[in-house]
Parts: C-alpha cells; structure tokens; sequence
C-alpha cells in the first residue's frame, strides 16, 4: 500500500489541474506534505478506511480523528499562505477537497490575492464555490458579494445558506425561544439553502430528514463522558436531522437534547460556533427519504417538543416502540444518543446498536454524585456507539476546528492519560462537598433545581447543599430562576438534582484550564522554526507548542504521552484548583 494512498486526490491535481502543474512552487509545498516521511504504513492505513467506519476499530478511529483534523489544519494554513493570483485557481480547488472550514482570516487572504490582479472565470468560480462551501458562515456572504461571477449569482449564496447561524448556544436550556421559537423565520427554510430530492446540501454533505449526525459541541467544558466509557468516546453529542413543516413551509434543522428537546437550525448546528467536528450518518433503510417519512420526523418531533423531556443522566435504555411506550411507562426522559434510538424506534426501526460499556475506575464517582442506576448498569448507549452501528453508513464529515478538538482533549483527556480529568475521574474520589462549596453559583443552580421538585426526598442526600448558597434564592426568587434557566417540572434532569452543579463546576474549571492552554497558543499554526518564548507562559507551553504546531504527521496518543505536555496540563487544572477536588483512593 502507498504511503499516501488515502490523500491521492492531491498527487493527482498536477494532472487534472494544468495550472496547478505549472506552479513549481505549490507542486513543490504539496508534494513535501506528501512525502515518506509524513505517515508511516500503520497511519496511513488507517487514514485510507476513515471514510468505511466498520473497517477499524474504535480506538483507531479516534486516532484517526485527530490526525485528518490535524492534516486538514496544516495543509489549509500552509495552502492559503502561498496562495497567489498564478495560483489561486488550484488553491481553492484542494480547498475544496480538503473540507476544512476556512476562517475570515484565511477569507481575507483569498480575497486580497483575488482582488490584486484579474483571474480568469473559472477561478473565480472555483473561489466563489470554496467560500460559498466552506467559508465561515458568519461573513461567507460578505466575502461573496466582493466576488462577480455567475455561479455567485445563481448558486454561491445558496449553498452558504442562511445569511448567518442563529445564536444558539451548543449547551443552553431549551428556552422556549431556542426550542421552538425560531420556526416560521423565513431566512431559516428550505427556500435559503441548496435543495433537490429532499436533501439540503451544506459545507459539501448532503443532508435528508432522519440522517444521524455525532458532534463535538465547539466548548472546551463538554466531553466529560470520554472517562465513562468503554470504548472511549470520540465524540460528545448526537442528533437527528429533521424537516420541520411549520406553516407551510419546512425548516431543516436537527432535533437534539440539552436541557430539555430542542429544534437548532440546520446550518447553525454544524457552523463553526456550534460544532467542531461533525459526522453524518444515514440509516441503510432510508437511503432516499420519502415525503412521508419526512413529515412522519416533523410531526414526531413537534410532539416530543409539545410535551418536552428532561436530560437523563442515568442513561436508561429505550423500549421496543420508542415514544409512545416511553409515554406509557412514565420514562420522561432522555439522553442525546439514546433521542436517536427513540425516534428510529417510534418510526418501527430496532437498529443493532452496540452498547458502551463504563469505566470500571469511574463507578464509585457515579454513586458519589448519586447515579446509583447508571452504576448498576454498568453500560450506556455514547455516541461513539452510533458510530459503531453498522446499519449507519457514514456520508460526510464536516471538520471546523483541530485546535479547539486537541486542547480539550488533553485536558479532559481518559483513563489512561496522566492529570488529565478523564484520568481524575477514573482513579481518585470526587469530594462532592468541597466541589459544591468552591462555587456559590453551582449551590445556587442546587436549590432552583430543589425547587422545581421541592418533595424528592435525596434532595438533602449526604449533606450536600452548600450554606453558603440558601440565601441567594427564596421561593419567589427560585421560579423566577427556574424560568431564567429554562427549567420546569418536564424539562428538569433526571438525577440527582446535585449532579448539576458538580458537573458546571467540574465544567467550568476545565474550561478556564483549557483556555489557560489556548491564551499561549499561537492563533495559526507556526512555520517549521522554533516558537519564540514571550514570558513565563510560552516557556511552560513550549513543548505543546511543538506538539502541535511543528509536526506533519500528528498522533494523540504520542502527544498525550509527551512528559513536557502532561506536566502543562497538570499546570493548568492546578490553575483552575480542578486538583483539589480529588483525593486518592
């Protein structure tokens, strides 16, 4: 097998790209990325199957994850850098296959070098189409007014989308607004996206109602999960994408749970702002959607959202007949990935779907915070496990972010990562009260969870509520947080009502120590020489510097491994106290 036999498309563009054959030195720039050197037989294999999810295993494919991310990252700075009016065409031609979303910053540099000289038609169609496709969408539009072409005027504005996402946050409450509240917004429907046959297609995949798609949310805080199961997680979130039919007209959109169900619109789901990495997948018995199936989701989802769901943290399993039998046996909950298997199973759908085993060393944690279930269990359905699923073929993948993917996994990072907060998890106890007592707004968030269920009786449960928050809120004031919040006697979490505020302050404390890592990153990728060192900071963070910025071929488990980059992510959950909320076993 070659070398680089999965990254062929870009040996190949010298011949099917006369210009780009001609250009010495972007030849010279791709072929160097090519060269022996980049991957060895055993990466390249892997890099080869990534598209055929059922030919590796799951710990390979997480792998394999970071290091297309990682490719996809290096080629687009280093492609978009020696971009010129000579060879701009071809440029935005291995763009285009690379599928990396491109930054306003690597927007204006395509730009100025389309604005310096006059470029021939085809390449400035080629240009409108990779900014149309691939452009954050935020500004795509802008950028797209700047450019005069006819595929500008006739389809590059369809395919950006909606002039730009919604403000939808990955990890809000379903507030009524959020969940249900932007349909009938006219720039949301069908009519603003490129649409045939039932299908949506956007940042190159195309979409149809009932396809699956498994996420990384862009926060630094999400994938605690990644200590609780076996094998580990190399995803945080699922969906079902879903054509809503409001009023007339059909919403694309993908119909998900937070803190309550929720309906996102479909571009603002996969954009940059939203989800860092996204893969789609389709079930093998809809491989074309009918108009039935279509509105058989919308009213499905309609339903579900008419009557809403708390998150389940415990993880039970769904029943034979989906929604209607959860209805009948009081299950008013559920968690992201099992939403996937309530709406196939509502539509008379039993996919084969492997189960997630838990982490042995994660289990006494899971009954500290009260997930007595869970713990007995002993396995949940991840999304990792969607993936696994062989009647889910996968058809696209949409890659915002390498940088914002690795930094949180090295700190939330697995068992078997060293100071990591998977590694915490997984072998030292949690110390539920001093959690609680380290953040007043964590007790706060206790007691309106209290309130909307004042009766539970483990609300008192080993001792956990917090004096030091009782007096923030009072009757009147918990329904007014409660609202504020968007919690109520449906959308409420199925757990225990203090395993929130535990997870927000584990959450937050990872999320300062992730951005304590990401204030001394460089903004892009460095040039092969050595990083400056600009105060204490960049010394410490030297070594991730290189990690992440100086190698062509990147693998996280060698990064992981790397003594000098465990000792800055223990630095900076030392930073964030996230260290003394543990003790050993």
């Amino acid at each position: 097998m070659s070398r680089f036999v999965s990254l062929v498309f870009l040996s190949l563009l010298a011949v099917t790209h006369p210009v780009f054959a001609g250009v010495d030195e972007l030849k010279k720039l791709v072929d160097e990325s090519l060269a022996t050197d980049v991957l060895d037989e055993r990466q390249a294999g892997w890099i080869a199957q990534i598209e055929n999810y059922g030919a590796v295993t799951p710990v390979d494919q997480w792998r394999v994850k970071y290091m297309k991310s990682h490719w996809r990252y290096w080629m687009v700075d280093r492609l978009v850098k020696h971009a010129k009016p000579s060879t701009l065409g071809a440029v935005a031609t291995t763009l285009d296959k690379l599928r990396y979303n491109l930054s306003p910053k690597y927007m204006d540099q395509l730009l100025s070098v389309y604005e310096a000289t006059e470029v021939d038609a085809q390449t400035e169609e080629t240009l409108a189409k990779v900014i149309a496709t691939h452009g954050d969408p935020i500004r795509s539009h802008f950028y797209l007014s700047k450019i005069q072409t006819p595929l500008t005027r006739q389809r590059a504005d369809k395919l950006a989308g909606p002039d730009r996402p919604l403000n939808i946050s990955p990890m809000d409450p379903s507030v009524q607004w959020q969940h249900t509240g932007w349909l009938g917004q006219d720039s949301q429907s069908l009519d603003e996206y490129e649409h045939e046959d039932g299908r949506v297609t956007i940042r190159g995949v195309s979409f149809q109602a009932g396809d699956v798609v498994v996420i990384d949310h862009n926060k630094f805080e999400d994938g605690l999960n990644i200590a609780m199961s076996i094998p580990r997680s190399q995803a945080t979130h699922s969906g079902v994408v879903v054509f809503v039919h409001h009023d007339g007209k059909v919403y694309p959109a993908v119909f998900e749970i937070n803190v309550g169900l929720r309906l996102v619109p479909l571009q603002t789901y996969v954009s940059p702002a939203f989800s860092s990495h996204v893969e789609v997948l389709r079930s093998d018995r809809r491989k074309q959607a009918s108009e039935d199936e279509e509105k058989q989701l919308s009213d499905l989802a309609l339903r579900m959202l008419d009557r809403q769901m708390g998150y389940d943290f415990n993880a039970i399993p769904v029943p034979k007949g989906g929604y209607d039998e959860m209805l009948k046996k009081g299950q008013l909950c559920v968690m992201c990935s099992s939403l996937v298997d309530v709406v196939e199973k509502s539509c008379g759908v039993d996919h084969e779907i492997p189960m997630s085993l838990v982490a042995p060393g994660v289990v006494p944690n899971l009954h500290a915070v009260g997930l007595e279930k869970l713990a007995k269990q002993r396995c949940y359905l991840s999304p990792t496990d969607l993936l696994l699923t062989k009647s889910l073929r996968h058809v696209g993948t949409i890659d915002n972010g390498f940088l914002s993917n690795v930094l949180r996994e090295f700190v939330m990072g697995g068992e078997d990562v060293n100071v990591s907060m998977g590694y915490l998890i997984s072998k030292k106890d949690m110390d539920v009260q001093k959690i609680l007592d380290s953040n007043p707004l964590a007790t706060t968030v206790y007691l309106a969870m209290d309130a909307v269920d004042p009766d539970r009786a483990d609300h008192d449960k080993k001792g956990v509520v917090s004096s030091a928050g009782r007096w923030m809120i009072r009757n009147t004031g918990r329904a007014a947080l409660n609202s504020l919040i968007g919690l109520n006697e449906r959308t409420r979490i199925h757990a225990p009502p203090y395993l929130l505020p535990v997870m927000m302050t584990l959450g937050s404390g990872s999320r300062e120590s992730v951005s304590y890592l990401g204030s001394t990153l460089p903004s892009g990728f460095p040039e092969r020489e050595a990083i400056p060192a600009k105060g204490e900071p960049q010394v410490e963070f030297e070594p991730l510097f290189r990690v992440l910025g100086s190698q062509k071929a990147f693998d996280i488990q060698e990064a992981e491994a790397n003594s000098e980059v465990r000792r800055a992510i223990q630095a900076a959950l030392s930073k964030a106290g996230v260290l003394g909320w543990f003790k050993d076993r």
